[in-house]
C-alpha cells in the first residue's frame, strides 16, 4: 500500500471529527495523531509545536502524494532528491515516527469524534477505556452477559495522558472483565 492511500483511507474515516472535540483544532489534532503526539525534534527550536506538526504532516503528505500514480520500481533517485534539505529531514523524522507508532495498529474515530490508533485486533463496537491511574486507554470489547475482554492498548489523542480528565471527555463506569 502506497503512503498516499493510507492517507485517503484516513481522511475519509476522519471527515466526521471535524471540529475535534477537547481543546485541539482539528488540523492539530490530525497533525499530532500520525505520530501518537510525540515530540518533533528538528526545528523545534524556531517552529510553535502546533504549527511544526500542521508543517510536518503537510510535507510529508505532500511528498508522498507526489508518488500517488507511480509504482515504487518507477520511482527515480531524482524524484526523490529534488526536496529541500530542510523538508528532507522533516519529513524523514515525521515518517520515521510514524513507522515506529502505527505498526500493527489501526486507524479510528471514536463515536466522539475523537482520532486514534487501535490494535489490530480492534473492532468497531469496541470501547475505549482509562482505568483509574492509567496513562493511556485500553479497548475493551463487550460479551453477551455483560462481561468485556481486554482487547488491548490503543492510542486517542487528546485523551492521553490525563488529557481526558481536563476536557471532560470521560463517563465513569464500572467493567467486569473476564
Amino acid at each position: 500500500m502506497f503512503y498516499c492511500d493510507f492517507f485517503e483511507a484516513c481522511d475519509e474515516i476522519a471527515r466526521g471529527s471535524n471540529p475535534y472535540p477537547g481543546q485541539q483544532s482539528f488540523e492539530d489534532a490530525y497533525s499530532r495523531v500520525f505520530v501518537c503526539n510525540q515530540r518533533l525534534k528538528e526545528n523545534e527550536d524556531i517552529i510553535p509545536s502546533n504549527q511544526l506538526y500542521n508543517m510536518s504532516y503537510k510535507e510529508t503528505r505532500e511528498y508522498f502524494d507526489k508518488f500517488k500514480n507511480i509504482k515504487p520500481e518507477d520511482i527515480k533517485a531524482s524524484d526523490v532528491i529534488n526536496v529541500t534539505p530542510q523538508s528532507k529531514s522533516t519529513i524523514k523524522e515525521y515518517s520515521s515516527l510514524m513507522e515506529k507508532n502505527l505498526a500493527n495498529r489501526r486507524f479510528c474515530a471514536t463515536s466522539k469524534g475523537y482520532l486514534g490508533w487501535l490494535c489490530d485486533a480492534g473492532e468497531a463496537g469496541d470501547i475505549v477505556c482509562i482505568f483509574a491511574g492509567s496513562n493511556v486507554p485500553y479497548l475493551l470489547r463487550p460479551d453477551d452477559d455483560g462481561y468485556y475482554k481486554l482487547i488491548g492498548e490503543c492510542y486517542i489523542q487528546g485523551i492521553m495522558y490525563g488529557e481526558a480528565l481536563t476536557n471532560n471527555a470521560l463517563v465513569k463506569e464500572k467493567f467486569k472483565i473476564r
